[in-house]
């Protein structure tokens, strides 16, 4: 799920770095992809934790790879209120 979720997320900073001129000053919603759009399946609690903060990581890891494309300072915060609430799966699955 990181992985995929951080090349995915790069793609993104690349679309946004060969477009920045015609980007417009509101960065509302420039970021498309969220940790709430991925999901996995895990028997072991541990790793679901584990996957969960991984993702966390890699999420504020790319949102700084994005502030610098950008050249402007984001809210993390903000990013997470548009997107739908995080919620566990469980013993057997895993949702960001």
């Amino acid at each position: 799920l990181t992985e995929t979720y951080l090349s995915l997320r790069k793609l993104e900073n690349e679309v946004l770095r060969c477009s920045t001129d015609q980007i417009s000053m509101d960065m509302e919603g420039i970021i498309q992809v969220s940790i709430g759009q991925f999901y996995g399946i895990e028997i072991n609690d541990f790793a679901v934790t584990v996957a969960k903060t991984a993702l966390w990581i890699a999420e504020s890891q790319m949102m700084k790879e994005t502030e610098d494309v950008v050249h402007m300072s984001l809210d993390l915060r903000q990013h997470h209120r548009r997107q739908r609430p995080a919620t566990g799966l469980g013993k057997r699955g895993v949702k960001a």
